[in-house]
């Protein structure tokens, strides 16, 4: 299946081929750097409520074998963007609940879903274009790409300085 980007603000073109188990490779988008694996995973936290926590998917992992590993606030960043970079994420959501993922300091314009019985699905309606904020539907894989922007500042910013 080839998504020519229809309805899209800024028209990726990637193509996507079935590879047993509903796994899905893709064409390098001009200009964008190699596909990353991502992952969204649901614990408990100390009180027993739900919390969803974003992560990296480690290689070979199915529908029937996840391996991720998650990641806190306080960890590095797994992905360091230039300015007008584009990366193509494929996030993996292993729980039942749908989550919003919102991103700071670049956007994202989702490509298609992947139901994990194989099924691809383009993005609805409202979800064309860059946005700031994408919804991760439960048992589903999401192929978003994601662009830095430099933002425009109409003022400085002041040099920090150490007490």
């Amino acid at each position: 299946m080839t998504n020519p980007g229809s309805g899209y603000s800024s028209a990726p073109i990637v193509t996507i081929t079935g590879k047993g188990s509903g796994a899905v490779a893709f064409a390098r988008l001009a200009g964008a750097t190699p596909f990353r694996t991502k992952a969204i995973t649901e614990a408990f936290d100390p009180l027993g409520r739900v919390n969803a926590t974003l992560g990296v998917e480690l290689p070979f992992a199915s529908a029937g074998v996840l391996t991720a590993v998650t990641l806190a606030y306080e960890n590095p960043a797994t992905e360091i963007f230039n300015d007008g970079q584009t990366q193509i994420w494929k996030i993996t959501h292993s729980g039942i609940d749908a989550h919003p993922i919102h991103v700071h300091l670049f956007n994202a314009q989702i490509v298609n879903r992947v139901r994990w019985d194989g099924t691809i699905r383009p993005p609805d309606a409202n979800e064309l274009g860059w946005k700031d904020t994408i919804r991760m539907n439960p048992l589903e894989d999401i192929i978003i790409a994601a662009r830095a922007d430099a933002q425009l500042l109409p003022f400085g910013i002041p040099t920090a300085v150490a007490c």
